[in-house]
């Protein structure tokens, strides 16, 4: 199926947006009276790039209330930009995933449905929320934060791997057509 951009081309971000601009981007968790519809089609927008490489990601084509399932086992955050939702990450406590034995550790939190409308992609937005991730997984008692991405994602790698994220492991999920890479950061206490 492919995914669904309709709103990706009728965005222009605000006039000349830069990496000072975003500083003023709000960064929240997300709230019942947020539109679930445009954190959805935030995730389709952000993860097209893998889709076009072939990659069948979750959030590729995720409907609203995987979204909504997916957002509520953790704290969803969500970046906005004129009320407009461009980024999100969702923090979940330890041992709240399975599947993966890093993911079990007692003490390694995780984050997943993390995107950026890729009109402000490169400029911040990502490591802000990666950030707050961080900072939120330390107060719930995390000394590691893990994620997962497609090993064939050199690029997101690198961006993780610069933010002193490590290699753990590697998954092969049901839901997804590659194997995921696992990479987890130690938490300052």
């Amino acid at each position: 199926m492919a995914p669904r951009i309709a709103l990706a081309r009728a965005w222009k971000p605000r006039d000349a947006m830069d990496r000072d601009s975003i500083a003023d981007l709000t960064l929240r968790r997300f709230e019942p009276s947020d539109s679930i519809r445009d954190l959805t089609q935030l995730l389709h927008r952000a993860y097209e790039r893998l889709a076009l490489r072939g990659l069948r990601a979750i959030a590729v084509d995720q409907d609203e209330s995987t979204t909504r399932r997916r957002a509520a086992q953790g704290e969803c955050w969500i970046a906005i930009d004129d009320e407009r939702i461009v980024g999100t990450i969702v923090v979940e406590p330890p041992s709240n995933l399975h599947g993966s034995p890093w993911y079990e550790l007692p003490r390694v939190g995780s984050v997943h449905q993390f995107g950026v409308d890729p009109v402000i992609q490169g400029l911040g937005v990502g490591s802000r929320l990666l950030q707050v991730a961080e900072e939120r997984a330390a107060a719930m008692g995390c000394e590691e934060l893990a994620l997962d991405t497609p090993e064939t994602a050199d690029d997101l790698i690198a961006f993780y791997a610069r933010r002193g994220y490590r290699l753990v492991e590697r998954a092969q999920w049901p839901e997804t057509n590659y194997r995921s890479v696992i990479l987890s950061k130690r938490l300052a206490p």
